[in-house]
């Protein structure tokens, strides 16, 4: 009986996370539907076409939407352009530390972390 019960137990377990799993999915692709809506309707409403103004009399005529966007990517790519140092210093310092753990069993010392 002591068996039975486990097994219910795991079945009861494994039932409850696929629902959880499938609860969560549903919830994001809701949201990920919502949040596209609202940034279709925010396009539609502001198609009008706006003038951005340079140096030396250039001009970029687009629709504020593109211009938006376009000024949001620059943004996202400025972002991950500053990240780069920081990501390959922080690779270079995994890799030190997994060959200092390598090379000493599972002990690292502490004058090989503070360095």
């Amino acid at each position: 009986m002591n068996e039975l019960a486990r097994a219910a137990t795991f079945v009861a377990a494994l039932f409850i996370s696929l629902v959880e799993e499938w609860l969560m999915r549903f919830v994001l692709w809701s949201l990920r539907i919502l949040v596209f809506l609202f940034l279709l309707a925010f396009a539609l409403k502001n198609s009008d076409p706006v003038s951005i103004r340079f140096f030396l009399d250039s001009a970029w005529n687009a629709p504020l939407i593109i211009i938006v966007l376009a000024f949001f990517a620059g943004g996202v790519l400025l972002g991950v352009l500053s990240l780069i140092g920081t990501v390959f210093s922080l690779r270079r310092e995994l890799a030190r530390l997994r060959r200092a753990t390598r090379g000493e069993g599972s002990e690292v010392h502490s004058q090989e972390v503070l360095r």
